[in-house]
Parts: C-alpha cells; structure tokens; sequence
C-alpha cells in the first residue's frame, strides 16, 4: 500500500515533514513509551531522540478505507548511540481522505524502556547542565524525574 510504503521510507529517514503530510492536521499518534500526542508534536520528538533506524515491513494485515494495520522490525538507534531494537505493528485509522486520523503503535517496550529512560534522564541533565551554566538557577536546588517526557521539578526540602 502506497500510504505504507512512503509511511516507513520517511520514518526510516526522519523526515517529519513527509511523515505528517501523511496526516490529519489534528492527527493524534498513541505510542507506548510517549503516550499520546498529536503527530505533529510526536515525530520531531522521536527524531531528535534518533540516531539511525532501520525498518523491515513484515506484513499488511488489513487495508481497507478505514483503517490499515502493518507489522516492521524497528532497529532503532537513540541519539546517544544505544541500540534499540523490537518488532511493532502500527494500526492507522484513516480518514474519508485516506490521511491518517490516529496511529496506534503497539509493542512491548519492557526490552527498550531502561535504555529509553537512561537516554531521556541523559537529556534532562543536559538541559539543566545548560540552564545553570547560562545563569538560570531558579530550578535549583531542585530534583527533576521524567515523567511522560517532561522534566517535573519539585524542591528538595519538600516532603
């Protein structure tokens, strides 16, 4: 199926432009390790948090007006250069138009997660390194944890 192929082409390259022309513009994507967003918000994500991926489409279950379902081997590359690799099937609601309305990416995230979250807590560090260093302390003293791909800060004299 055509919208399949140019689907995976343009995830394989990070290509969010290509990818969200193949939405609705209020497209919504539900993703197991970043939970739900609208698609124009979840792919430049995904991409900052890529290196490399490499995909290998298994097999269309369902094509139909209304939905399409496809299986692909996802070798993934985060952006700190850890290997993470699984097999996923994205079930694409579609629109009257053919674009997709909601994607539903289902996989089992247990072999991916602890790398994830080293990744996304390496980012949070980052990106408090930098806030002290150009003089923004007001977040200090103060813990951070990722949450649901924020950075939730409480006081450390909080109880």
């Amino acid at each position: 199926m055509e919208l399949i192929d140019e689907y995976l082409a343009a995830l394989e390259i990070g290509d969010a432009e290509r990818v969200l022309a193949l939405f609705a513009p209020d497209g919504v994507v539900h993703s197991p390790l970043y939970g739900s967003m609208p698609a124009r918000q979840f792919y430049p994500t995904l991409f900052a948090d890529t290196a490399e991926s490499k995909l290998t489409l298994r097999r269309v279950f369902r094509d139909d007006r209304e939905a399409v379902a496809f299986w692909f081997d996802f070798a993934w590359v985060l952006a700190d250069g850890t290997p993470a690799r699984f097999t996923v099937v994205d079930i694409a609601e579609l629109t009257e138009d053919g674009l997709v309305a909601r994607l539903h990416i289902v996989y089992d995230t247990a072999p991916i997660r602890a790398d994830f979250e080293r990744h996304a807590n390496r980012e949070v560090l980052r990106t408090s390194v930098a806030l002290v260093s150009t003089g923004y302390q007001e977040a200090f003293p103060r813990e951070c944890r990722v949450i649901d791909r924020t950075a939730r800060c409480v006081s450390l004299n909080q109880g």
